[in-house]
Parts: structure tokens; C-alpha cells; sequence
């Protein structure tokens, strides 16, 4: 079974994170499509400002440079990547 978490969302979820069983996690744009495949590390990465994600409408996204407004919780990251 998998977990689902949105990263951001401003009116709408704008990048969703989806875990699999094998700890695997994608992340889907708002158009639902797949943009890029973490495993654990580089997820961390990504929430810790290392890297960035770019949707399928071109823009990049650098999770540290959001609004805090749009992010859920550091709390609710690890449930997410925990439970």
C-alpha cells in the first residue's frame, strides 16, 4: 500500500509525493504526470534544498525557496516518510 503526502499546494496540490512499499518515491505535478523518481536520500535532498524538481510545464521547483504556507510539516514529512 502506498503513502501519499502533498509537498506543495497553493489553491490546488501543485507536487504530490506518492511512497511504495519498497520505499520508492515519485513525485506527481498538478497535471497528475510523473516528474521524477527519489529514493529516500535523494528525497531528503530535495526537502533540504539540494536539488530541485522540474513539473512537466517546465518550471523548477526548489522546495526551500516555497512558501512555508504551502508546505505540510516537517511533523507530517516523517510521519509520511515513516509510517
Amino acid at each position: 500500500m502506498s503513502k501519499k503526502i502533498e509537498l506543495l499546494n497553493s489553491e490546488g496540490p501543485i507536487l504530490t509525493a506518492v511512497k511504495d512499499v519498497i520505499s520508492n518515491i515519485s513525485i506527481y505535478d498538478r497535471h497528475k504526470k510523473l516528474v521524477e523518481v527519489f529514493n529516500i536520500s535523494r528525497f531528503n535532498m530535495f526537502i533540504n534544498g539540494g536539488s530541485s524538481i522540474t513539473d512537466s510545464d517546465g518550471k523548477e521547483w526548489i522546495y526551500t525557496e516555497q512558501s512555508e504556507g504551502m508546505k505540510p510539516s516537517i511533523n507530517e514529512i516523517q510521519e509520511f516518510l515513516n509510517g
